[in-house]
């Protein structure tokens, strides 16, 4: 028996019964991937019908991030590199979209907090070559607000505000976000105009601004003395 199990035929067959495991787990494996990225692109296409029909959808709009993200916690220690150069793929297309959606509601909070937590988060990635993903795409929101305050003094029939001191129908959820934008990329001065604005648009929040335009004042003054002392 045991010069059977030790002959060179046994160990031939053992190997080739190997083999076949193996061949087996890793076609399992990969149709496991496929069947998993397709049920991660039905749920990002069901978000999408939510947010069609209710574009404030709050909950939709927390799915949608989870199924972009696959259910890992990009952004963490623990994210794979295939993960991050998924989102780095996806993130373009994503964020047009997101762009329009606000487009369609700049009062819209949901929209926006998904907009400028998809950009802080890939500012925190180590992209190579890296990619200012931020530098890219907070124009483009200005340019939403700018057309959304233009649209509002047209219907008024007054004049488009030119500077951020008028009492035109501003939204303070797409100012919000660029505040957050501008403070990311260490633009003070712009974050200050932003959060002044937001005081005067939005004081229900009043005492929340105070307080940002406290740190901001603070940084300024940091960055103020930094370039004093060079």
């Amino acid at each position: 028996y045991y010069s059977d199990y030790y002959s060179p035929q046994h160990q031939q067959q053992q190997q080739q019964q190997q083999q076949e495991r193996q061949t087996s787990l890793e076609s399992s494996s990969d149709s496991s991937s496929e069947s998993s990225s397709d049920i991660w692109a039905s749920e990002l296409l069901a978000t999408q019908q939510l947010i069609q029909t209710d574009v404030r959808n709050n909950s939709a709009w927390n799915h949608r991030w989870f199924a972009l993200h696959q259910g890992t916690t990009h952004g963490h220690k623990n994210t794979t590199t295939t993960t991050t150069h998924k989102m780095a793929t996806l993130l373009p297309t994503e964020l047009d979209y997101v762009l329009q959606q606000i487009a369609l509601d700049v009062y819209n909070e949901s929209s926006c907090r998904y907009f400028v937590a998809l950009l802080k988060e890939q500012q925190q990635q180590q992209d190579n070559p890296p990619t200012d993903w931020i530098a890219t795409y907070l124009p483009q929101l200005e340019a939403v607000r700018q057309e959304h305050n233009a649209a509002t003094a047209a219907t008024a029939g007054i004049a488009p505000s030119t500077n951020d001191t008028d009492d035109d129908d501003d939204a303070a959820a797409v100012v919000s976000a660029l505040l957050d934008l501008y403070q990311a990329v260490g633009n003070v001065a712009a974050a200050r105009t932003l959060v002044e604005r937001l005081q005067r648009i939005d004081p229900i929040r009043r005492k929340y601004w105070d307080y940002r335009d406290t740190q901001l004042l603070q940084r300024q003054e940091r960055q103020q003395q930094q370039q004093e002392q060079q």
